[in-house]
């Protein structure tokens, strides 16, 4: 039966707290050795950050970076 795998408790924006859940979300899909994984983002300014070639400048930089490495990983 389904349950929780995972919670934490932060206060962010909104556009920072997606770019954690992804983070947290694909960091988890490695690590329990997930190979597919489906993807949903409702905020386009994520989907815009993570899919830019270009290096993302400001607070979420290198968290947008680190993300795109992990989806590289695949």
């Amino acid at each position: 039966m389904g349950g929780w795998i995972f919670h934490e408790h932060w206060n962010v924006s909104i556009t920072n707290a997606e770019l954690w859940g992804l983070y947290q979300g694909l960091l988890l899909a490695w690590e329990l050795d997930i190979k597919q994984l489906v993807v949903e983002i409702d905020n386009a300014s994520v989907v815009t950050m993570v899919n830019d070639m270009e290096l993302v400048n400001g607070p979420n930089g290198s968290l947008v970076e680190n993300i795109k490495r992990l989806l590289k990983r695949g």
